[in-house]
């Protein structure tokens, strides 16, 4: 029997929390060679991949298992206010927390305006609300780290949120249409949102359609198609050395065929005996994710001549540490909470026909 990707999105079968966190550690590695001085150094994934880097390609991890699971979710849901809930109380509780730390602790430490100024100022004010709502990115309070070697954002991480959130959202739309009840609904549906967005540029602005949101797409029709997708190793390996091959031959195929092999090579990794048998504590990734890069900014200014190698040093154990707190303290008991609520109304929620054919 062929083990398959509907085989794989089986708890027992995977430990995907082990992917996000490498994911979510490899974003702060990337980070590094920007927010630190370089000695030299640069990016060693850019040097290979030219137009993007280590962060970036962990980006499309992120973005493509939860294209995966956040359709799972949804189809799954018992209600709609179950997937409402759980999306909700997995993003805000923890993403508001750390707002609050930027703003009413970090930001008057590091500020170079007097606190009666920040606090006055109203882009001080502008970061709380627009990152607590999330709808749009706001990058910077100009006046906290505004010496850092790289001070175009307090913490650059969360411009991947609204973005996250969008996608969400078409979930949801997805599926009140009644996308998901047919395969081939599924793909008309995606298809003709990137093809909408693609000929009017306006639409394309809001709705963040871009190479993050395509790779979650990706996830969508891979849940969709779950059944048909095999995870075979010596594929995986064949798809890898055609990337190799690609690479030096024909490097324009090399891109399409290097993600390709990303994708699937990192479906094999999450459902290898060995890493399944890496037992996490919790889930620390998002944690870390959007704590790394304000303790990378902390860390360039305490310490502005530090370079981005032994900077990992002191930014990635601190990551981790915050990702442990986030997770024990805000995020798994938000879970709960959000479970809890759902579960009220599920005796009166009949079971949806949200699955495909």
């Amino acid at each position: 029997m062929s083990f398959t990707l509907e085989n794989a999105i089986e708890r027992k079968n995977n430990n995907f929390d082990f992917i996000r966190l490498v994911a979510s550690l490899a974003v702060i590695f990337g980070h590094s060679f920007y927010i630190f001085l370089t000695n030299g150094y640069s990016e060693p994934f850019k040097q290979i991949l030219v137009d993007n880097y280590s962060g970036s390609i962990a980006v499309y991890i992120f973005f493509f298992l939860s294209g995966i699971f956040i359709s799972s979710s949804f189809v799954n849901s018992k209600n709609l206010a179950h997937f409402v809930l759980m999306r909700v109380f997995r993003i805000w509780p923890a993403l508001i927390t750390c707002i609050l730390i930027t703003v009413f602790i970090i930001g008057p430490i590091f500020t170079t305006y007097t606190l009666h100024k920040y606090f006055f100022d109203t882009q001080t004010w502008k970061y709380l609300f627009k990152n607590c709502l999330m709808l749009r990115f706001e990058p910077r309070i100009q006046s906290v780290f505004a010496n850092n070697h790289l001070n175009e954002a307090l913490n650059g991480s969360l411009w991947t949120l609204p973005m996250e959130i969008t996608c969400y959202m078409i979930v949801f739309i997805f599926g009140l249409a009644g996308v998901f009840k047919h395969r081939m609904t599924v793909i008309l549906g995606v298809v003709v949102l990137i093809l909408v967005c693609h000929y009017l540029p306006r639409l394309k602005g809001y709705l963040f359609i871009n190479v993050q949101t395509k790779f979650f797409f990706a996830g969508i029709l891979s849940f969709t198609f779950k059944d048909y997708i095999i995870l075979n190793r010596k594929l995986a390996i064949g798809i890898i050395f055609a990337a190799c091959v690609f690479y030096f031959l024909y490097f324009r195929l090399f891109e399409g065929v290097f993600y390709i092999a990303l994708i699937y090579g990192m479906l094999i990794l999450a459902t290898s005996k060995i890493v399944r048998k890496i037992k996490l504590p919790g889930d620390y990734s998002y944690g870390i994710y959007i704590y790394g890069y304000l303790i990378q900014q902390i860390i360039a200014h305490l310490f502005p001549n530090i370079k981005a190698y032994p900077s990992m040093l002191l930014t990635v154990p601190l990551s981790v540490i915050a990702g442990m707190i986030s997770w024990h303290y805000i995020e798994s008991p938000a879970i709960k909470i959000g479970k809890e609520l759902s579960q009220s109304y599920n005796n009166n929620a009949a079971t949806p026909t949200y699955g495909t054919e």
